[in-house]
Formats: C-alpha cells, structure tokens, sequence
C-alpha cells in the first residue's frame, strides 16, 4: 500500500514487516528532455507511522527551506505540514 504524506513525500509498507513502514521522496528529474517523476528512497526504513511521519515532515521543512530556521519558525511550519499529512493520512485510511 502507498501513501502520499506530502507533494514530495509517500510512505509504502515494508517488504518484510507489513506492520512497518518505508519513506520515499519523488524528484522531478529530466531524462532524454522529458521532465519524469523519479522516486527514490529517503533513508527511512521499517519506521512505525508515528515514527515516519516526524520523519517526513522533518525532511519536508529541510527540502523547502533555503536558510536556517529559528525554532519558533520550525515549529510553526512542522505544526503547519502536520495538519497536512495528518488530513492525507485520514483521507486515504479512512479512520
């Protein structure tokens, strides 16, 4: 199963624990002068949800954002793109 968490961001169950999750990042890349999709793994793997999604939020806010953040500016946008995935989350496994 594959879940979109963000524009940038997905999560798919592990191969081999089915109870765990796996983080992937999509880029857009060019190849033979067409613009395509490529998705490729974050780093993250056999995380739980909660685990995961601190996780891609966190890889998020460091993709979209140029310079250093104070702490009050993280946590407003970590609160901000939680609201986000959280919304995906519901919408997707229907709770």
């Amino acid at each position: 199963m594959r879940i979109k968490l963000t524009d940038n961001f997905f999560i798919e169950q592990c191969a081999y624990a089915p109870f765990r999750w796996d983080l992937y990042t999509v880029y857009k890349g060019k190849r033979k002068g067409e613009i395509i999709e490529v998705e490729k793994p974050a780093g993250c793997y056999g995380l739980s949800l909660p685990q995961i999604v601190s996780k891609a939020i966190d890889f998020e806010i460091q993709l979209s954002e140029e310079k250093e953040l104070e702490l009050r500016e993280y946590v407003e946008r970590f609160e901000k793109i939680q609201k986000e995935v959280l919304n995906n989350l519901k919408n997707k496994t229907k709770w």
